[in-house]
């Protein structure tokens, strides 16, 4: 197996509120006590919990090569290779036995990761993501679809969720906190119209919960990982509080991986007690891991 892997980190003890460090690629912080910690403590901290959702920034090399890190460190610290789950935004729950048809096939060798890809979404374009699927193989882990096809939902988008048609709504569906809705509604003015806005509010309240109800289905399995958008995740709403709600085993982690290129140094230096812990939100997760450096 290639070593997807490769990473440098600094085990460096945070003092506040001074957070200059000379990198940031490979960086790990513990955000209730702000302070930096190894992969390893890392690992040892993820360890505990039965279901680990990563929050990401879609598409990004170095996020993906941190997730396949995390499912590698953690499978082998608790033992359970050939025991968990890879669970995928991208891939939807409709698609299990095509999914399940590529895998095996991807599992003997047959086809490799890129034609996995293909074959289950009909382009190559999430590449990205094969670090992760490597990773999940070489650990005999399985993969699973956690959402629903955009055909499915496009009826919630143009109508709101009582336009979905019933068989897709997972039972007990609840939509988001106030604050979930509060944080959507801002991240989209500007963009649509109210109506609309609700109406993809209500789309992605819809995601949340399917991707939810979808790990239920698998709890019977010592260990999950979902790799989903970090909007799904951050400040433990989303598809955290339904997965908080509908798992009755509450050993739940939450890391939020972030894409230092999208800030300046400078930027990043002093934002980040906002970036880990909102005054109205807020934690944003468990762990926040960095990846490439501030432009």
């Amino acid at each position: 197996m290639k070593k997807w892997f490769i990473f440098t980190m600094l085990g460096l003890t945070l003092s506040a509120p001074c957070f200059a460090l000379r990198s940031w690629n490979g960086r790990i912080l513990h955000v209730r006590t702000q302070k930096d910690i190894s992969i390893k403590e890392l690992t040892a901290g993820l360890s505990k919990a039965r279901t680990i959702i990563l929050g990401e920034k879609h598409n990004t090399v170095a996020i993906q090569l941190a997730q396949s890190l995390i499912i590698d460190k953690v499978v082998t610290a608790t033992y359970t290779e050939g025991l968990f789950i890879t669970a995928w935004e991208f891939l939807n729950y409709t698609d299990q036995e095509k999914i399940d048809a590529a895998y095996a096939l991807f599992l003997s060798g047959k086809i490799n990761a890129l034609d996995f890809l293909i074959e289950t979404q009909g382009t190559a374009g999430n590449d990205s993501y094969i670090p992760v699927l490597e990773t999940t193989k070489a650990r005999q882990g399985n993969i699973i679809g956690v959402n629903l096809s955009r055909e499915i939902k496009a009826p919630v988008v143009k109508g709101g969720i009582n336009a979905i048609d019933p068989k897709y709504l997972p039972p007990n569906f609840a939509m988001g906190s106030a604050g979930y809705h509060q944080r959507f509604v801002e991240a989209m003015s500007g963009h649509a119209s109210t109506e609309i806005i609700e109406n993809y509010y209500a789309a992605q309240c819809l995601t949340d919960d399917v991707m939810a109800y979808t790990l239920q289905k698998y709890f019977t399995i010592p260990l999950l990982f979902l790799i989903t958008g970090s909007f799904h995740t951050d400040y433990y709403d989303g598809v955290v509080d339904r997965v908080n709600i509908r798992l009755t085993d509450k050993s739940l982690a939450v890391v939020r991986l972030i894409d230092a290129s999208d800030y300046d140094e400078k930027e990043l230096n002093e934002t980040l007690s906002e970036i880990l812990y909102n005054k109205i939100y807020g934690n944003i997760a468990d762990y926040v891991y960095f990846v490439n450096e501030p432009v």
